[in-house]
């Protein structure tokens, strides 16, 4: 796997959906750790997240095998019910959704 810089997905994970993912939302869905994200984080920072979500797919071999690679040891949408595709686009359609509603 190549090295792909998406600093906001990785911060994302690590904080919302790593080890300590109750201390930072109610844990009870993709859906509600998302929702508060979004309503920590700036405009820029979630538009931020749109762009490395994009980058992933574009830079990645295999989209599976490289996620395991890079989130594996922390987080694994699997445990949550999803797919690795389905886990991006719903955050994507989430934080499109919580932009159109600032402008």
């Amino acid at each position: 796997m190549k090295k792909i810089n998406v600093d906001n997905l990785d911060g994302l994970i690590f904080t919302y959906f790593g080890m300590d993912y109750e201390l930072h939302g109610p844990g009870d869905s993709i859906e509600s750790q998302v929702n508060a994200w979004i309503a920590e984080t700036p405009a820029a920072y979630r538009q931020g997240l749109i762009d490395d979500i994009e980058q992933f797919y574009r830079e990645a071999d295999d989209l599976e095998k490289d996620f395991e690679h890079r989130y594996g040891f922390e987080f694994s949408p699997q445990l949550w019910g999803a797919t690795t595709a389905e886990f991006l686009d719903i955050l994507k359609v989430k934080v499109i959704e919580s932009l159109s509603k600032e402008i």
